[in-house]
């Protein structure tokens, strides 16, 4: 069940998510977020790495300073979920 939750959540806030083709800085530490919690969820790593191209693909749909906005507010999400479910580093 702690499997399709995260995949439920990777999958919603990447898609949420956008920018320009440098992905901002704000938007890499909410990545690295998701991609943490994916790899502790026992989530395979060719998942992951599909999860990330379509990050990065909404991303590129966004206005930059939207992305920005996204990026942080669903950053600390994941940080207020991870610590919630006792993930916090």
């Amino acid at each position: 069940m702690k499997i399709i939750s995260t995949i439920g959540l990777l999958t919603l806030l990447g898609l949420g998510l956008s920018a320009c083709s440098q992905m901002p800085k704000e938007c890499e530490k909410t990545w690295e977020q998701m991609e943490s919690i994916a790899k502790s969820s026992g989530i395979a790593a060719d998942a992951i790495k599909e999860q990330k191209k379509a990050f990065e693909t909404h991303l590129k749909d966004m206005p930059k300073d939207q992305a920005i906005k996204t990026c942080e507010q669903s950053s600390a999400a994941l940080t207020l979920g991870q610590s919630l479910m006792g993930q916090t580093k």
